[in-house]
């Protein structure tokens, strides 16, 4: 028995020892299965806090100073309320990003030539309400939508 386990120990120690195993490195030189895209690349913040994909395929990312689309072959820049960070987002049904930021939320929607435009939610809240800091989590549910900080959860009925 403990001959049989020293057998298998050596023979996958030789295994990684044969051969070098690297990320994005396809052991049977087929495709590879993910691509690291470099912010020279997509022209933003190296850091990005998340990240969604709506119906039609194309991708979201919330970074330090903007909202960033993917669509397989174009990266597209948008920016929210003093270029906040954008910490969270989701996506509704009808195309409208709901994102969350620094002391910010609102949502971003398409106008007549498809292009993204910022509109705040939190710019209607009076003064003692605004004293959040960053929307962790932003959710949508039903008809409403839930911008969760730390402290507070904000509701946004869409009708």
């Amino acid at each position: 028995m403990k001959y049989t386990l020293k057998l298998i120990f050596l023979g996958l120690l030789f295994l990684t020892i044969k051969f070098n195993l690297y990320s994005q490195n396809s052991f049977f030189g087929g495709p590879y299965f993910s691509r690291n895209y470099s912010p020279e690349e997509y022209k933003s913040e190296s850091q990005v806090w998340c990240v969604a994909q709506d119906a039609r395929g194309i991708m979201y990312f919330g970074t330090t100073t903007q909202m960033i689309t993917f669509d397989g072959t174009n990266w597209k820049q948008y920016s929210a309320k003093n270029e906040t960070i954008i910490r969270s987002l989701d996506i509704d049904t009808d195309g409208k990003v709901f994102v969350g930021g620094s002391g910010e939320f609102g949502y971003f929607e398409t106008d007549s030539l498809g292009e993204f435009l910022y509109k705040s939610i939190s710019n209607k809240l009076n003064e003692q309400e605004k004293d959040f800091q960053d929307v962790w989590k932003t959710l949508i549910f039903k008809n409403e939508v839930y911008f969760i900080t730390n402290y507070k959860i904000f509701t946004y009925n869409k009708n």
